[in-house]
């Protein structure tokens, strides 16, 4: 779960605009909310957090603020944290106590966008360094959620479209091509969104916002190989589901499993 929101720029909308986001995502985020703010370039930014620890409870706070000023807001997880925390120790990164909130934010610190190939688990992040630039990525599968939209003077950016609605940054207009996608196919096979203006970061796209506010696009290297593990030469499916099921349930709290009556889920 977890999700948060990031203002950047100055908007038209009344009152706390991520104060209203916030309480949005309150359901993905049971364990508490805050925030906290930098600048990219000449305009401020506003990031807002609401989380749900699964991993390491007692350092989960976000937005993450790292000792140069990194800010790193999150929803995911990250099976590898463990590996990857010895991989930057090797290289003399600092990490910090906390989880694997924290080994992703010194990763993408230490390495850009180009530390995400050694990374197994899913992910949506809004990370900016001092000086920018500030990325939104996603994960390659697409797993977590991720929506942005342009402002006249900035842009403003979160886990679900109600809470990017709430901020009142964005006019909320239909977009009826994405509608007309939705009733025709099921699905809207672009960036688009149900709503005209915003749009969602692609699986395994990250989003690079400069202090000029132009956009680049960047995607995600594909690992080529597990660094957790060697693969067998044969792969086994039963190793395979045990191995992935050993990384999800380390947990710091009580796990579920719920399965259908369907037959996929048969």
């Amino acid at each position: 779960m977890c999700g948060f929101v990031g203002i950047l720029g100055s908007t038209r909308a009344s009152g706390d605009g991520l104060g209203r986001a916030l309480a949005a995502l309150a359901p993905r985020g049971p364990d508490g909310g805050d925030r906290a703010s930098a600048t990219l370039g000449e305009r401020s930014i506003e990031l807002g957090s609401r989380w749900m620890a699964l991993v390491d409870r007692a350092n989960g706070r976000q937005p993450i603020v790292r000792s140069s000023g990194a800010l790193l807001a999150w929803n995911g997880e990250v099976y590898n944290h463990a590996t990857l925390r010895a991989r930057l120790h090797d290289a003399g990164v600092p990490v910090g106590p906390g989880g694997d909130g924290h080994v992703l934010a010194a990763l993408l610190e230490h390495e850009g966008v180009a530390g995400l190939e050694h990374v197994e688990g899913h992910y949506a992040f809004a990370f900016l360094t001092p000086g920018g630039p500030l990325l939104l990525g996603r994960d390659p599968a697409g797993v977590r959620p991720l929506v942005h939209a342009r402002t006249p003077d900035g842009w403003v950016f979160a886990s679900t479209v109600d809470a990017l609605r709430a901020t009142g940054a964005v006019p909320i207009e239909a977009d009826m091509d994405a509608i007309v996608d939705v009733l025709r196919d099921g699905v809207v096979p672009t960036h688009r969104t149900a709503l005209s203006g915003v749009e969602r970061v692609a699986p395994g796209e990250v989003v690079a916002i400069d202090a000029t506010l132009r956009s680049t696009s960047h995607a995600i290297p594909r690992a080529t190989r597990s660094e957790a593990r060697e693969a067998p030469e044969q792969p086994d499916v039963l190793q395979a589901l045990r191995a992935a099921v050993e990384d999800r349930i380390a947990l710091e709290r009580p796990a579920g499993v719920l399965l259908s009556g369907g037959v996929d889920s048969a």
